[in-house]
């Protein structure tokens, strides 16, 4: 499992704003993070509609944290993106294209998926764009090979 570009990127950009004290410009905010600049727009449109950023047109306009960085939390900005996580199809309780699972009485595996999703939200609606800068930073891959 991982999270998509433009979340990785949304992610970002939540960050690196929640360390700026004004508005920051659009193409600023495209090369000091390195993100396409379509790709940026795209997103800004979904975290500004999620109320999450705000954003002023004209020469001297940009975009900036709608909220302190203290009030804002990774699952918001994740959600705000991609929509609700859902590990499984099945877990994914917002949509209505998806069939009905047809294993529902014989699998073991939502239980398992269902439990990981509920702690993967409980833990990202436990970090704050404020708190991410007291996490260490890695120098170098994790690996999580059980032996």
């Amino acid at each position: 499992m991982k999270l998509t570009k433009t979340v990785d990127y949304g992610l970002r950009l939540i960050l690196f704003l929640g360390q700026q004290t004004q508005l920051v410009s659009m193409p600023k905010v495209s090369e000091t993070l390195n993100i396409p600049y379509n790709n940026l727009i795209k997103i800004v449109s979904k975290l500004s509609k999620a109320g999450l950023i705000t954003t002023s047109q004209g020469k001297f306009g940009g975009i900036q944290l709608a909220l302190p960085a203290s009030d804002l939390n990774l699952l918001r900005v994740v959600e705000a993106i991609d929509g609700p996580i859902a590990l499984l199809h099945c877990l994914d309780q917002n949509s209505n294209k998806v069939a009905p699972c047809t294993f529902i009485c014989s699998c073991s595996l939502k239980g398992v998926f269902s439990t990981l999703q509920t702690q993967m939200k409980d833990y990202l609606g436990n970090v704050y764009v404020s708190d991410v800068g007291q996490f260490p930073k890695l120098e170098k891959e994790v690996s999580y090979v059980r032996n």
